[in-house]
Protein backbone atom coordinates (compact mmCIF):
# COMPACT_ATOMS: atom_id res chain seq x y z
CA UNK A 1 0.00 0.00 0.00
CA UNK A 2 3.28 2.45 0.93
CA UNK A 3 4.34 1.53 -2.38
CA UNK A 4 1.02 1.96 -4.13
CA UNK A 5 0.46 5.75 -2.66
CA UNK A 6 4.04 7.11 -3.46
CA UNK A 7 3.16 5.85 -6.90
CA UNK A 8 0.01 7.33 -7.20
CA UNK A 9 0.91 10.67 -5.86
CA UNK A 10 3.63 11.04 -8.36
CA UNK A 11 1.97 13.28 -11.66
CA UNK A 12 1.96 11.18 -15.11
CA UNK A 13 4.88 12.62 -16.41
CA UNK A 14 6.79 12.48 -13.21
CA UNK A 15 6.51 8.53 -13.55
CA UNK A 16 9.31 7.21 -14.73
CA UNK A 17 8.33 5.09 -17.09
CA UNK A 18 5.60 7.39 -18.85
CA UNK A 19 8.07 8.27 -21.57
CA UNK A 20 9.34 4.84 -23.00
CA UNK A 21 5.96 3.39 -22.53
CA UNK A 22 3.94 6.39 -23.91
CA UNK A 23 6.05 6.04 -26.63
CA UNK A 24 6.16 2.29 -27.10
CA UNK A 25 2.24 2.54 -27.02
CA UNK A 26 2.33 5.16 -30.14
CA UNK A 27 4.97 3.89 -32.19
CA UNK A 28 2.39 0.89 -32.91
CA UNK A 29 -0.05 3.53 -33.72
CA UNK A 30 1.50 5.43 -35.91
CA UNK A 31 2.91 2.73 -37.37
CA UNK A 32 -0.16 1.44 -38.14
CA UNK A 33 -1.27 4.31 -39.77
CA UNK A 34 1.95 5.12 -41.56
CA UNK A 35 2.16 1.23 -43.21
CA UNK A 36 -1.46 0.16 -43.43
CA UNK A 37 -0.54 -3.15 -44.70
CA UNK A 38 1.77 -3.86 -41.80
CA UNK A 39 -0.29 -5.81 -39.16
CA UNK A 40 1.10 -3.57 -36.06
CA UNK A 41 -2.19 -4.13 -33.65
CA UNK A 42 -1.33 -4.77 -29.88
CA UNK A 43 -1.38 -8.13 -28.83
CA UNK A 44 -2.53 -9.11 -25.17
CA UNK A 45 0.82 -9.56 -24.33
CA UNK A 46 2.39 -6.28 -25.85
CA UNK A 47 -0.56 -4.12 -24.69
CA UNK A 48 -0.35 -5.71 -21.07
CA UNK A 49 3.42 -4.88 -21.81
CA UNK A 50 2.85 -1.34 -22.65
CA UNK A 51 0.49 -0.67 -19.99
CA UNK A 52 2.59 -2.37 -17.34
CA UNK A 53 5.19 -0.48 -18.15
CA UNK A 54 2.66 3.05 -18.38
CA UNK A 55 1.52 2.22 -14.82
CA UNK A 56 5.46 2.14 -13.66
CA UNK A 57 5.70 -1.41 -13.33
CA UNK A 58 8.50 -3.69 -14.62
CA UNK A 59 6.31 -6.64 -15.96
CA UNK A 60 7.62 -9.76 -15.95
CA UNK A 61 6.78 -13.49 -15.62
CA UNK A 62 6.31 -14.15 -12.02
CA UNK A 63 2.93 -11.46 -12.00
CA UNK A 64 3.88 -10.79 -8.04
CA UNK A 65 6.92 -8.98 -9.17
CA UNK A 66 7.20 -5.36 -9.85
CA UNK A 67 9.92 -2.39 -9.79
CA UNK A 68 8.80 0.18 -7.55
CA UNK A 69 8.60 4.63 -9.12
CA UNK A 70 10.83 5.35 -6.32
CA UNK A 71 13.46 2.98 -7.53
CA UNK A 72 13.71 0.84 -4.26
CA UNK A 73 14.37 -2.87 -5.22
CA UNK A 74 12.71 -4.59 -2.79
CA UNK A 75 14.27 -8.16 -1.60
CA UNK A 76 11.44 -10.46 -2.06
CA UNK A 77 10.45 -8.90 -5.13
CA UNK A 78 13.88 -9.11 -6.89
CA UNK A 79 13.92 -10.45 -10.09
CA UNK A 80 16.35 -12.86 -11.51
CA UNK A 81 18.81 -11.71 -14.44
CA UNK A 82 17.97 -14.39 -16.57
CA UNK A 83 14.38 -13.41 -16.72
CA UNK A 84 15.55 -9.70 -17.35
CA UNK A 85 17.50 -11.03 -20.69
CA UNK A 86 14.60 -13.03 -21.45
CA UNK A 87 12.23 -10.18 -21.68
CA UNK A 88 14.88 -8.42 -23.27
CA UNK A 89 14.76 -11.03 -25.85
CA UNK A 90 11.60 -11.16 -26.47
CA UNK A 91 11.19 -7.28 -27.25
CA UNK A 92 14.03 -7.99 -29.82
CA UNK A 93 11.71 -10.66 -31.47
CA UNK A 94 9.02 -8.18 -31.93
CA UNK A 95 11.66 -5.80 -33.36
CA UNK A 96 12.87 -8.24 -36.43
CA UNK A 97 9.36 -9.25 -36.64
CA UNK A 98 8.26 -5.78 -37.80
CA UNK A 99 11.13 -5.14 -39.80
CA UNK A 100 10.70 -8.07 -41.69
CA UNK A 101 7.09 -7.23 -42.38
CA UNK A 102 8.23 -3.82 -43.10
CA UNK A 103 10.72 -4.87 -45.68
CA UNK A 104 7.81 -6.93 -47.20
CA UNK A 105 5.44 -4.42 -47.75
CA UNK A 106 8.30 -2.00 -48.62
CA UNK A 107 9.31 -4.25 -51.71
CA UNK A 108 6.10 -5.05 -52.88
CA UNK A 109 5.15 -0.85 -52.63
CA UNK A 110 8.48 -0.75 -54.83
CA UNK A 111 7.11 -2.97 -57.28
CA UNK A 112 3.95 -1.89 -57.29
CA UNK A 113 5.35 1.45 -57.94
CA UNK A 114 7.56 0.71 -60.86
CA UNK A 115 4.92 -0.65 -62.42
CA UNK A 116 2.32 2.55 -62.00
CA UNK A 117 5.63 4.19 -63.38
CA UNK A 118 5.58 1.94 -66.40
CA UNK A 119 1.93 2.35 -67.23
CA UNK A 120 2.23 5.71 -66.78
CA UNK A 121 5.54 5.86 -69.09
CA UNK A 122 3.43 3.91 -71.63
CA UNK A 123 -0.02 6.34 -71.25
CA UNK A 124 2.43 9.30 -72.20
CA UNK A 125 3.91 7.28 -75.10
CA UNK A 126 0.67 6.88 -76.54
CA UNK A 127 -0.55 10.60 -75.54
CA UNK A 128 2.22 12.15 -77.45
CA UNK A 129 2.14 9.75 -80.35
CA UNK A 130 -1.71 10.57 -80.92
CA UNK A 131 -0.88 13.92 -81.01
CA UNK A 132 2.07 13.98 -83.60
CA UNK A 133 -0.60 11.81 -85.80
CA UNK A 134 -3.95 14.24 -85.08
CA UNK A 135 -5.85 11.25 -85.65
CA UNK A 136 -9.41 13.49 -86.28
CA UNK A 137 -7.36 14.23 -89.56
CA UNK A 138 -7.17 10.34 -90.33
CA UNK A 139 -10.27 9.83 -89.12
CA UNK A 140 -12.11 12.23 -91.78
CA UNK A 141 -10.08 10.46 -94.36
CA UNK A 142 -11.41 7.15 -93.29
CA UNK A 143 -15.08 8.49 -92.85
CA UNK A 144 -14.78 9.69 -96.37
CA UNK A 145 -13.27 6.34 -97.79
CA UNK A 146 -16.17 4.48 -96.40
CA UNK A 147 -18.96 6.59 -97.12
CA UNK A 148 -17.77 7.05 -101.18
CA UNK A 149 -17.38 3.45 -101.24
CA UNK A 150 -20.24 2.39 -100.19
CA UNK A 151 -22.22 4.86 -103.43
CA UNK A 152 -21.65 2.16 -106.00
CA UNK A 153 -22.91 -0.55 -104.08
CA UNK A 154 -26.24 -1.78 -105.89
CA UNK A 155 -27.23 -4.80 -103.48
CA UNK A 156 -26.42 -6.36 -100.40
CA UNK A 157 -24.69 -9.33 -102.28
CA UNK A 158 -21.73 -6.35 -103.26
CA UNK A 159 -20.93 -6.51 -99.73
CA UNK A 160 -18.58 -9.52 -99.88
CA UNK A 161 -15.50 -10.12 -97.96
CA UNK A 162 -13.11 -8.56 -100.74
CA UNK A 163 -15.19 -5.57 -101.05
CA UNK A 164 -14.67 -4.84 -97.30
CA UNK A 165 -11.16 -6.57 -97.27
CA UNK A 166 -10.16 -3.57 -100.11
CA UNK A 167 -12.04 -0.96 -98.01
CA UNK A 168 -10.22 -1.85 -95.09
CA UNK A 169 -7.29 -1.50 -97.20
CA UNK A 170 -8.08 2.45 -98.69
CA UNK A 171 -8.56 2.79 -94.77
CA UNK A 172 -5.57 2.06 -93.24
CA UNK A 173 -3.09 3.57 -95.90
CA UNK A 174 -5.00 6.37 -96.01
CA UNK A 175 -4.58 6.95 -92.40
CA UNK A 176 -0.89 6.38 -92.89
CA UNK A 177 -0.47 8.59 -95.56
CA UNK A 178 -2.40 11.46 -93.21
CA UNK A 179 0.27 9.90 -90.64
CA UNK A 180 2.56 11.25 -93.46
CA UNK A 181 1.04 14.68 -93.69
CA UNK A 182 1.06 15.28 -90.26
CA UNK A 183 4.38 14.19 -89.55
CA UNK A 184 5.67 16.91 -92.23
CA UNK A 185 3.33 19.75 -90.68
CA UNK A 186 4.93 18.77 -87.34
CA UNK A 187 8.71 19.06 -88.98
CA UNK A 188 8.44 22.47 -90.81
CA UNK A 189 5.92 23.99 -88.10
CA UNK A 190 8.59 23.76 -84.82
CA UNK A 191 8.76 27.39 -84.33
CA UNK A 192 5.26 27.95 -84.94
CA UNK A 193 4.04 25.54 -82.83
CA UNK A 194 6.73 26.86 -80.09
CA UNK A 195 4.48 29.90 -79.63
CA UNK A 196 1.02 28.60 -80.42
CA UNK A 197 1.11 24.53 -79.13
CA UNK A 198 4.00 24.45 -76.99
CA UNK A 199 2.77 20.33 -75.61
CA UNK A 200 3.14 19.54 -79.70
CA UNK A 201 5.93 16.45 -79.47
CA UNK A 202 8.38 18.10 -81.41
CA UNK A 203 7.99 21.90 -79.82
CA UNK A 204 7.80 20.57 -76.14
CA UNK A 205 10.78 18.49 -76.84
CA UNK A 206 9.13 14.56 -76.29
CA UNK A 207 10.47 13.65 -79.63
CA UNK A 208 13.46 14.75 -81.38
CA UNK A 209 13.57 15.57 -85.37
CA UNK A 210 15.61 11.99 -85.98
CA UNK A 211 12.40 9.85 -84.10
CA UNK A 212 10.18 12.66 -86.06
CA UNK A 213 11.27 12.33 -89.46
CA UNK A 214 11.35 8.12 -88.99
CA UNK A 215 7.49 8.05 -87.69
CA UNK A 216 6.64 10.21 -90.86
CA UNK A 217 8.90 8.62 -93.41
CA UNK A 218 7.29 4.70 -92.31
CA UNK A 219 4.41 6.22 -92.43
CA UNK A 220 4.44 6.89 -96.18
CA UNK A 221 6.39 3.41 -97.10
CA UNK A 222 3.50 1.64 -95.30
CA UNK A 223 1.19 3.34 -97.02
CA UNK A 224 2.30 3.00 -100.86
CA UNK A 225 3.33 -0.08 -99.77
CA UNK A 226 -0.79 -1.28 -99.07
CA UNK A 227 -1.26 0.04 -102.75
CA UNK A 228 0.74 -1.54 -104.45
CA UNK A 229 -0.60 -4.57 -102.98
CA UNK A 230 -4.52 -3.69 -103.26
CA UNK A 231 -3.34 -3.78 -107.18
CA UNK A 232 -5.65 -1.04 -107.48
CA UNK A 233 -4.24 1.94 -109.67
CA UNK A 234 -6.87 4.37 -108.14
CA UNK A 235 -5.88 4.15 -104.81
CA UNK A 236 -2.40 4.00 -105.65
CA UNK A 237 -3.08 7.60 -107.41
CA UNK A 238 -5.44 8.85 -104.25
CA UNK A 239 -2.39 8.02 -101.68
CA UNK A 240 -0.06 9.85 -104.19
CA UNK A 241 -2.06 12.55 -104.48
CA UNK A 242 -2.19 13.03 -101.10
CA UNK A 243 1.71 12.41 -100.44
CA UNK A 244 1.99 15.01 -103.32
CA UNK A 245 -0.40 18.19 -101.90
CA UNK A 246 0.74 16.98 -98.38
CA UNK A 247 4.20 17.90 -98.78
CA UNK A 248 2.96 20.81 -101.26
CA UNK A 249 1.33 22.99 -98.23
CA UNK A 250 4.49 21.98 -95.16
CA UNK A 251 7.51 21.78 -97.06
CA UNK A 252 9.61 24.64 -97.11
CA UNK A 253 11.03 24.85 -100.46
CA UNK A 254 11.06 27.22 -103.22
CA UNK A 255 7.80 27.38 -104.95
CA UNK A 256 6.40 25.23 -102.19
CA UNK A 257 5.28 25.84 -98.91
CA UNK A 258 1.58 26.98 -99.55
CA UNK A 259 0.07 27.85 -96.17
CA UNK A 260 2.03 30.67 -96.24
CA UNK A 261 -0.99 32.32 -98.66
CA UNK A 262 -4.65 31.20 -97.65
CA UNK A 263 -5.84 31.21 -101.33
CA UNK A 264 -2.99 28.76 -102.13
CA UNK A 265 -3.26 26.89 -99.26
CA UNK A 266 -7.38 26.27 -99.56
CA UNK A 267 -6.85 25.27 -102.85
CA UNK A 268 -4.29 22.51 -101.39
CA UNK A 269 -6.84 21.46 -99.22
CA UNK A 270 -9.68 21.35 -101.38
CA UNK A 271 -7.22 19.16 -103.91
CA UNK A 272 -6.47 16.71 -101.02
CA UNK A 273 -10.34 15.62 -100.08
CA UNK A 274 -11.31 15.83 -103.76
CA UNK A 275 -7.98 13.78 -105.62
CA UNK A 276 -7.21 11.62 -102.79
CA UNK A 277 -10.56 10.93 -100.35
CA UNK A 278 -13.52 10.78 -102.18
CA UNK A 279 -13.20 10.22 -106.31
CA UNK A 280 -10.35 7.78 -105.89
CA UNK A 281 -12.45 5.46 -103.27
CA UNK A 282 -15.18 5.55 -105.48
CA UNK A 283 -13.55 4.15 -108.42
CA UNK A 284 -11.53 1.82 -106.39
CA UNK A 285 -14.50 0.45 -105.07
CA UNK A 286 -16.19 0.57 -108.59
CA UNK A 287 -13.70 -1.10 -110.68
CA UNK A 288 -11.40 -2.62 -108.64
CA UNK A 289 -13.36 -4.36 -105.84
CA UNK A 290 -17.07 -4.69 -107.79
CA UNK A 291 -15.49 -5.13 -111.22
CA UNK A 292 -17.89 -2.99 -112.91
CA UNK A 293 -17.34 -0.15 -115.10
CA UNK A 294 -15.87 3.07 -114.07
CA UNK A 295 -19.06 6.01 -114.11
CA UNK A 296 -18.61 8.56 -112.01
CA UNK A 297 -22.47 9.58 -111.17
CA UNK A 298 -23.92 12.36 -109.90
CA UNK A 299 -24.36 11.84 -106.39
CA UNK A 300 -20.52 11.53 -106.02
CA UNK A 301 -20.11 14.78 -107.92
CA UNK A 302 -22.33 16.25 -105.33
CA UNK A 303 -21.32 14.69 -102.47
CA UNK A 304 -16.89 16.05 -103.45
CA UNK A 305 -18.39 19.60 -104.23
CA UNK A 306 -20.10 19.47 -100.81
CA UNK A 307 -16.85 17.97 -98.56
CA UNK A 308 -14.62 20.25 -100.36
CA UNK A 309 -16.83 23.48 -99.63
CA UNK A 310 -16.49 21.67 -95.83
CA UNK A 311 -12.54 21.77 -96.49
CA UNK A 312 -12.69 25.16 -96.49
CA UNK A 313 -14.26 26.34 -93.45
CA UNK A 314 -11.75 23.70 -91.93
CA UNK A 315 -8.99 25.64 -92.93
CA UNK A 316 -10.53 29.10 -91.99
CA UNK A 317 -11.22 27.84 -88.42
CA UNK A 318 -7.61 25.59 -88.23
CA UNK A 319 -6.02 29.17 -87.99
CA UNK A 320 -7.46 30.65 -85.60
CA UNK A 321 -5.43 29.49 -82.54
CA UNK A 322 -2.49 30.02 -84.07
CA UNK A 323 -2.78 33.44 -85.12
CA UNK A 324 -0.06 34.64 -82.84
CA UNK A 325 2.38 31.96 -84.30
CA UNK A 326 1.39 32.44 -87.57
CA UNK A 327 1.83 36.40 -87.43
CA UNK A 328 5.43 36.03 -86.11
CA UNK A 329 6.12 33.72 -88.66
CA UNK A 330 5.28 35.28 -91.51
CA UNK A 331 2.40 32.85 -92.47
CA UNK A 332 -0.07 34.51 -93.89
CA UNK A 333 -3.75 33.38 -92.92
CA UNK A 334 -7.21 34.53 -93.35
CA UNK A 335 -7.51 35.33 -89.62
CA UNK A 336 -3.99 36.96 -89.68
CA UNK A 337 -5.29 39.32 -92.35
CA UNK A 338 -8.39 40.00 -90.73
CA UNK A 339 -8.88 39.40 -87.37
CA UNK A 340 -10.37 36.31 -85.37
CA UNK A 341 -13.75 37.04 -85.60
CA UNK A 342 -14.06 37.78 -88.49
CA UNK A 343 -12.69 34.83 -89.29
CA UNK A 344 -15.53 32.89 -87.74
CA UNK A 345 -17.68 34.84 -89.16
CA UNK A 346 -16.80 34.13 -92.54
CA UNK A 347 -16.18 30.24 -91.76
CA UNK A 348 -19.52 29.79 -89.95
CA UNK A 349 -21.33 31.11 -93.18
CA UNK A 350 -19.33 29.16 -95.58
CA UNK A 351 -20.79 25.97 -93.37
CA UNK A 352 -24.30 27.49 -93.68
CA UNK A 353 -23.97 28.05 -97.62
CA UNK A 354 -23.00 24.01 -97.38
CA UNK A 355 -25.85 22.86 -95.43
CA UNK A 356 -28.33 24.97 -97.57
CA UNK A 357 -26.51 23.43 -101.01
CA UNK A 358 -26.69 19.62 -99.27
CA UNK A 359 -30.71 20.55 -98.32
CA UNK A 360 -31.72 21.36 -102.02
CA UNK A 361 -29.12 18.58 -103.36
CA UNK A 362 -30.91 15.97 -100.85
CA UNK A 363 -34.63 17.28 -101.16
CA UNK A 364 -34.06 16.99 -105.24
CA UNK A 365 -31.72 13.97 -105.66
CA UNK A 366 -32.44 11.15 -103.11
CA UNK A 367 -34.68 8.21 -104.61
CA UNK A 368 -37.20 7.94 -101.72
CA UNK A 369 -39.06 10.32 -99.34
CA UNK A 370 -37.46 8.96 -96.42
CA UNK A 371 -34.10 9.62 -97.72
CA UNK A 372 -35.34 13.12 -98.89
CA UNK A 373 -36.34 13.67 -95.49
CA UNK A 374 -33.40 12.74 -93.58
CA UNK A 375 -31.07 14.69 -95.64
CA UNK A 376 -33.24 17.77 -94.92
CA UNK A 377 -33.68 17.13 -91.52
CA UNK A 378 -30.29 15.93 -90.83
CA UNK A 379 -28.72 19.01 -92.57
CA UNK A 380 -31.08 21.79 -91.05
CA UNK A 381 -29.95 20.22 -87.60
CA UNK A 382 -26.59 20.62 -88.48
CA UNK A 383 -26.68 23.95 -89.32
CA UNK A 384 -28.82 25.08 -86.03
CA UNK A 385 -26.40 23.26 -83.69
CA UNK A 386 -22.86 25.27 -86.07
CA UNK A 387 -24.86 28.50 -85.21
CA UNK A 388 -25.78 28.16 -81.78
CA UNK A 389 -22.28 26.73 -80.75
CA UNK A 390 -21.03 29.60 -82.78
CA UNK A 391 -22.54 32.08 -80.88
CA UNK A 392 -20.98 31.12 -77.68
CA UNK A 393 -17.36 30.44 -78.55
CA UNK A 394 -14.47 33.18 -77.72
CA UNK A 395 -12.35 32.65 -80.54
CA UNK A 396 -9.77 35.10 -78.35
CA UNK A 397 -9.47 32.06 -76.31
CA UNK A 398 -6.80 29.91 -77.94
CA UNK A 399 -8.33 26.87 -76.22
CA UNK A 400 -12.43 27.33 -76.94
CA UNK A 401 -11.03 28.19 -80.33
CA UNK A 402 -9.42 24.84 -80.96
CA UNK A 403 -12.22 23.11 -79.07
CA UNK A 404 -14.54 24.67 -81.68
CA UNK A 405 -12.11 23.71 -84.46
CA UNK A 406 -12.85 20.22 -83.35
CA UNK A 407 -16.56 20.72 -83.35
CA UNK A 408 -16.61 21.85 -87.53
CA UNK A 409 -14.69 17.99 -87.50
CA UNK A 410 -17.60 16.49 -85.82
CA UNK A 411 -19.70 18.22 -88.13
CA UNK A 412 -17.71 16.63 -91.44
CA UNK A 413 -18.13 12.78 -89.45
CA UNK A 414 -21.68 13.39 -89.16
CA UNK A 415 -22.07 15.58 -92.95
CA UNK A 416 -20.42 12.56 -94.29
CA UNK A 417 -23.41 9.85 -93.07
CA UNK A 418 -26.25 11.84 -94.11
CA UNK A 419 -24.53 12.16 -97.75
CA UNK A 420 -24.86 8.52 -98.02
CA UNK A 421 -28.75 9.42 -98.86
CA UNK A 422 -28.32 11.23 -102.20
CA UNK A 423 -27.28 7.40 -103.57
Amino acid sequence: MAVAKEFLGLSLVERPSFVPASGFLFNHQFKRRLHPRIDTSLSMPTARLGLEMLLGRRPDPCSHCYYSPSRKFYPQLYRPQGQQKGLSALADDQKNMEKLQYEQVRAEYGSSTRSQDGNAGLSKAVGTFIQFTRPYASFGSIVGIISASLFPVEAIGDLSPKFFLGVLQAAIAAMLMKTFVSGINHLYDVEIDKINKQHFPLASGEYSTETAWAITCAAALLSFGIGFMSQSPALLCGLLMCFIFGSVYSVDLPFLRWKKNPVLAAVCLMFIDMFSVYIPSFIHAQRYLLGRSIVITKPVILTTVIMCVHSIAIFIFKDIPDTEGDKENGIQTFSTEHGRQKALFVGVNVLLIEYAIAIIVGASTASTLFSKFASVVGHCLLALALWFRSRSVDVMNNSAAFSFYMFIWQLFYFGNVLLLLYR
